[in-house]
């Protein structure tokens, strides 16, 4: 690959899993629901011997406008190439969230342009910072309406695939 091919590489999302299992039962007065969110990654035969990606947080969008967001202090760094062949890794768990209808999930990652706290290294050794043109804006959306019922939870399993 070139220089300039891999001064852009960029990060497309699938949401594996979207899963809001109503619990509860009995006498319990909670009224909040939870939200967990891990991170796996697709097999990529690139020749990447990583690929650290850094998330400053999260946030979730709720169907009547409110946005409920988590910070991550300091950043998380995640190694995407350590989290192939089943393997992920937790971004958030068990957060406390209303219950309601929820229309999108973004991940906020630190990957600007000529920065390299997001990076990929390739076998070879060479090192090139991850750019992700949106990251700035309005970080990487993951747009899919679930719904979060009282004392219930949403749990995610968010696939980031380098190409």
């Amino acid at each position: 690959m070139t220089t300039s091919t891999l001064m852009r590489v960029f990060v497309t999302a699938t949401v594996l899993t979207l899963a809001a299992c109503g619990g509860g039962g009995g006498g319990d007065s909670q009224t909040t629901g939870t939200i967990s969110v891990a991170i796996t990654d697709t097999p990529a035969d690139q020749g990447i011997a990583e690929a650290n990606i850094q998330f400053s947080g999260l946030a979730v969008q709720a169907a009547g406008g409110e946005l409920h967001s988590f910070t991550f202090d300091p950043p998380r760094n995640i190694n995407l190439a350590a989290l192939q062949g089943g393997l992920s890794e937790e971004l958030l768990r068990d957060a406390p969230l209303p219950p309601g209808r929820y229309t999108w999930i973004r991940l906020d990652v630190n990957a600007e342009e000529n920065v390299t706290d997001s990076y990929v290294r390739f076998d070879s050794g060479e090192q090139y910072p991850l750019f992700i043109p949106s990251a700035e804006i309005s970080g990487l959306k993951l747009v899919a309406t679930f719904d979060l019922p009282v004392n219930g939870a949403a749990d995610f399993i968010i696939d980031l695939s380098l190409i």
